[in-house]
C-alpha cells in the first residue's frame, strides 16, 4: 500500500469587496491555484 503525503496550507486574508475577491481568485488561477467553490463575499461556509 502506498502512502501519499497530504499538504494543507491555511491562508487568512481580509477582502472587503466582491470585485477584490474576483481579482484575487483570478490571480490565483494564473499561478495554477484553483478554488473548489465559487467564492463570494457573503458566502457562509458553515451552513
Amino acid at each position: 500500500m502506498e502512502i501519499f503525503p497530504i499538504y494543507c496550507i491555511l491562508i487568512c486574508i481580509k477582502i472587503e469587496s466582491q470585485e477584490n475577491l474576483n481579482r484575487f481568485v483570478k490571480a490565483l488561477n494564473q499561478i495554477d491555484i484553483r478554488t473548489i467553490q465559487n467564492p463570494k463575499i457573503s458566502h457562509d461556509l458553515f451552513t
